[in-house]
């Protein structure tokens, strides 16, 4: 019975553990999507390219393969509305939270409102 119990515990005390993660998925994504110039653009062609995206995603085009230009859209959009271009730190955990995954970041870790901007960004 103990034994089942420190069993559990330990079950439970690793998931409070910060966990070591390969980041390297979420780089190449992030050089997609740093590729990706918008500045150019007008806030009208943001909003046809927002139009264009949810097209896509209308007819079948799965949200993963427009991941690239969605987040890129998005980081470009926050920075024009709030005046903050989102870190590379931010768009990896809106990223992990695109993919359903939980993203942590520490104690006075700067912008945690704005990751959660790229995972809102993806029901527009």
């Amino acid at each position: 019975m103990f034994k089942n119990l420190f069993s559990f515990k330990n079950t439970i005390q690793n998931l409070y553990k910060p966990g070591s993660y390969d980041l390297e998925p979420y780089q190449r994504l992030l050089a997609d999507i740093d590729k990706i110039q918008l500045s150019t653009l007008r806030n009208e062609g943001l909003k046809n390219m927002s139009a264009g995206l949810k097209r896509q995603v209308q007819e079948g085009v799965s949200p993963d393969q427009l991941l690239p230009e969605a987040f890129a859209l998005v980081r470009k959009v926050a920075h024009r509305v709030t005046g903050m271009r989102p870190f590379d730190v931010q768009m990896i955990a809106g990223i992990a939270m695109h993919q359903g995954k939980i993203a942590e970041m520490q104690t006075g870790a700067i912008g945690k409102t704005l990751n959660k901007i790229q995972s809102i960004g993806k029901s527009i």
